[in-house]
């Protein structure tokens, strides 16, 4: 059946947006006695040929969250258009196998896009939906959080049963003051300048590890900084 036999069969009502409407939300439920139309089954590839997405999912993406894959996918194009920005230092992992999420800013929206990758090395767009500022700041924290835990177990693993440090181990006191200085660089209660000395004289690590520390760091802050000003601007 096509989309119109579709929505007679259901007896879906009013305009033709809708009847979208209506039967994206009953797509959504995943009811098993749902017919999908002819129009959405199976895969499209992007008009850029570099992403791809599942017909059905991308039709109740854009009329449950207004967000069309079409759009998205030019978000992983290069070069980006004027204004646009792509955020993609998180990766989750979902039902689908290992789902990454990134932010782009597409003049005037801010979209949360949760991908993967095909087998034959696509982007495979599985939803995309608009968010806020706020939410992305909130998202970051949480990946430094997850970042900071990583390297305490790293931290860990260099005491020995008795908690004697290891050789190879740094200084204890960056396990315990590690949190403290990325909070206070974030909140710009210390340059970046300040931040690498403290890693380095403070903390006892070499110049290599501080300043891989420190690009990260400041990386991520330009990115939601840059993000910040240009959505300040609209």
């Amino acid at each position: 059946m096509n989309l119109q036999e579709v929505f007679d069969y259901l007896r879906l009502q009013g305009s033709y947006d809708s009847q979208c409407r209506q039967y994206a939300d009953l797509l959504d439920t995943q009811q098993k006695n749902i017919p999908v139309a002819d129009e959405l089954v199976g895969i499209q590839v992007s008009l850029n040929g570099i992403c791809d997405w599942d017909r059905k999912k991308a039709f109740v993406n854009l009329y449950k969250h207004g967000a069309d894959f079409e759009e998205i996918s030019l978000l992983f194009d290069e070069p980006l258009p004027d204004g646009w920005i792509l955020i993609d230092d998180f990766v989750d992992v979902g039902s689908e196998g290992e789902n990454d999420r990134v932010y782009g800013f597409i003049p005037p929206s801010l979209f949360l896009v949760i991908k993967t990758q095909n087998d034959g090395g696509l982007v495979r767009l599985i939803s995309a939906r608009g968010t806020t500022k706020a939410a992305l700041r909130k998202d970051l924290d949480r990946q430094y959080v997850k970042s900071s835990n990583r390297i305490f177990m790293a931290i860990a693993a260099c005491y020995d049963d008795d908690g004697n440090i290891l050789p190879q181990s740094e200084d204890r006191a960056f396990a315990e003051k590690f949190f403290d200085l990325q909070e206070a660089f974030w909140a710009d209660k210390v340059s970046g300048d300040m931040a690498f000395f403290i890693l380095v004289e403070g903390f006892g690590l070499s110049s290599k590890h501080a300043s891989m520390f420190m690009t990260d760091w400041e990386h991520k802050k330009k990115n939601i900084d840059f993000l910040a000003d240009q959505m300040g601007r609209l």
